[in-house]
């Protein structure tokens, strides 16, 4: 299903405010990738394997957990988002090894993408590959 797609017509049911967030992510992401709208993958709400808040799973598969992004200040829960949405449009579910170079780059194309990802490491921490 693509993205574009997807926000349309599957969203539903994800809850109201992680729509939001998605929405204005995607938005933000296609004024910068207009490749973005046709990208595919699934989006699903849920608690994470790694136990964060995000993550991708081999499949392409993203699971955002709202419980614990809606904890967070709105500009930091949007660069998580971001940042997850940027391992699924750079394919590092696709590669191997998995290492600390693929969240640099999800961080480095949230931070393009207009996204305050100083800010979500302040609150989040140093990126690392311990998942």
């Amino acid at each position: 299903m693509k993205l574009g797609n997807y926000f349309k017509n599957g969203v539903q049911y994800l809850p109201s405010d992680l729509k939001s967030l998605l929405e204005i992510v995607v938005a933000a992401i296609l004024t910068h990738e207009p490749d973005f709208k046709n990208f595919e993958c699934d989006i699903l709400d849920g608690e994470t394997t790694s136990g964060y808040e995000g993550e991708v799973l081999e499949t392409g598969r993203i699971i955002l957990d709202s419980k614990k992004l809606l904890k967070y200040d709105r500009d930091v829960a949007l660069a998580i988002v971001a940042h997850e949405l940027a391992h699924a449009f750079c394919g590092h579910h696709l590669k191997e090894p998995v290492g600390l170079e693929f969240e640099v780059e999800a961080d480095g194309y949230a931070k393009k993408w207009g996204f305050q990802v100083d800010k979500f490491r302040k609150v989040c921490g140093p990126p690392t590959t311990t998942w």
